[in-house]
């Protein structure tokens, strides 16, 4: 079983606050769609685009997931009160705007423009995932559990993908007659912060020494630079926001050793039909590249073809025709921007999410985007600091979860096309669904507290001591 708890937030403090919380944990019934979606989070992050794939024609696996979702949610009418919350408000300004800026461009580029739109169109699973924890908390300790055995399937399940289809070459995989890689190496070490800080906050869930597995998949997932900026950002926020070595020390030790004999054996491992190499040099060249200059063409190439691209997206949006509505989802922008010669090239969004919502959304939906991002950030770090504060340890745990998660999942879309495709676009907006919907069950929960004590006439400050940080 987990440690975390079936979320009351907070404890009853006396017993007329247990009818409220009552209130707050009531059930609710319907088709049984958490289990559906969690092990197509699974299979996304354990299979890749072979899972990713399945389907029927254009209709692949992870929109029939979706269409179940939503019929979930119109069934459900206890859950329909997510959409009154001040919280979803910027998501759905956000979706609203996107929403504007594909509906023209259908009749023209068709499928392509609802391809191009999943980069805000998967914001319904996050209102999906906000609602169902919203009417029913006690869902938080089921997902713990569900991600407690996602951690174990994907330590031992990724690594051995990724050795058959990109180490041995056993299993191949094809979009538009190009050999694609199954599993890329940024989305593999974004999921590797999340087990990381899972296993980091809640020891009883999932052994630590699950954990000396994890540099196996650091050292499989270190060809990709913006995975391991992802990767360090997210744990340097875990460690610095719980202060405290002991774990941490534990952590970086057995990295340390896989490293230290990988070097010391001189361990190399040539990725089949690729120049790339896998050893702690070249992993260390990676690392050195994301912040100073090595002189490596392999290298230095990709950034400055990235930072050509971003250049002109700035241009012609901040400073040009396209500041107010963007290009619109559904063109090519890769074409139009003159990065690729082909309209049908499978290149179609700059390696950034966020340049992606300014090509395509104008400025405004790059402003959407950012205040969408930061509002939710700074919500849950208020609601983490008044869980720590006031003795909630385990609700704290899971906040600062999230946080870490979305840090490592904001920092990865940042340099690649990851919000673009289901298997970064639909993990992101879970993660952030599921931050929406504890801070939502979190307020509510506080208010049925205050209405508790409003009723017997006991003001806030009289009870600062009680409950800290909630008045």
């Amino acid at each position: 079983m987990t440690a975390w708890p079936q979320p009351v937030m907070p404890q009853a403090i006396d017993t007329d606050v247990a009818p409220a919380s009552a209130y707050v944990l009531r059930k609710t019934r319907g088709p049984d769609y958490l289990t559906v979606h969690s092990l197509l989070l699974l299979g996304y992050a354990v299979l890749g685009k072979l899972f990713a794939y399945i389907g029927f024609g254009s209709f692949y696996v992870g929109e029939i997931v979706l269409v179940l979702g939503i019929l979930t949610f119109v069934t459900s009418p206890s859950q329909w009160g997510v959409l009154r919350s001040r919280h979803v408000w910027p998501l759905a300004a956000l979706m609203l705007w996107g929403a504007a800026r594909t509906v023209p461009y259908i009749e023209t580029y068709g499928i392509n423009a609802l391809r191009d739109a999943v980069v805000w169109g998967y914001g319904t699973f996050a209102i999906l995932i906000a609602a169902r924890i919203a009417a029913a908390p006690e869902t938080v300790s089921r997902l713990a559990n569900c991600y407690a055995s996602f951690v174990k399937i994907f330590l031992v399940g990724a690594p051995l993908v990724w050795v058959l289809s990109t180490g041995l070459g056993l299993i191949s995989f094809t979009v538009h007659g190009r050999a694609v890689p199954v599993l890329k190496g940024g989305e593999m070490l974004v999921h590797l912060a999340g087990v990381i800080a899972f296993v980091y906050l809640t020891v009883r869930a999932v052994p630590i020494a699950w954990l000396t597995v994890a540099p196996v998949v650091f050292a499989v997932g270190a060809t990709n630079r913006g995975g391991l900026l992802s990767l360090g950002i997210a744990l340097i926020v875990l460690f610095v926001a719980r202060r405290q070595t002991a774990r941490g020390v534990l952590l970086a030790a057995a990295f340390s050793v896989v490293i230290i004999a990988a070097a010391a054996f001189d361990v190399r491992f040539k990725v089949p039909e690729s120049n790339k190499e896998l050893s702690p040099r070249t992993v260390a060249e990676r690392v050195q590249s994301i912040f100073t200059d090595t002189s490596k063409v392999q290298y230095e190439a990709t950034e400055r073809w990235r930072l050509r691209w971003w250049k002109k997206i700035v241009q012609y949006t901040f400073f040009g025709p396209h500041f107010w509505f963007g290009k619109g989802f559904g063109p090519n922008v890769a074409y139009s921007d003159g990065v690729v010669s082909q309209t049908s090239d499978p290149l179609r969004s700059p390696h950034s999410g966020h340049f992606t919502f300014l090509a395509r959304g104008g400025v405004p939906g790059l402003a959407l985007w950012l205040f969408l991002q930061g509002a939710w950030f700074v919500g849950m770090v208020r609601r983490w600091r008044r869980c720590a504060g006031s003795g909630h340890s385990r609700l704290a745990s899971m906040f600062l979860f999230l946080i870490v998660y979305w840090a490592a999942l904001v920092i990865n879309a940042s340099f690649d096309v990851f919000l673009e495709g289901p298997m970064g676009g639909i993990w992101f907006w879970s993660v952030f669904g599921a931050g929406l919907g504890i801070m939502i069950a979190y307020d509510r929960s506080v208010a049925a507290v205050r209405h508790s004590w409003a009723k017997r006439g006991i003001s806030c400050v009289a009870t600062g001591k009680v409950l800290p940080g909630h008045c």
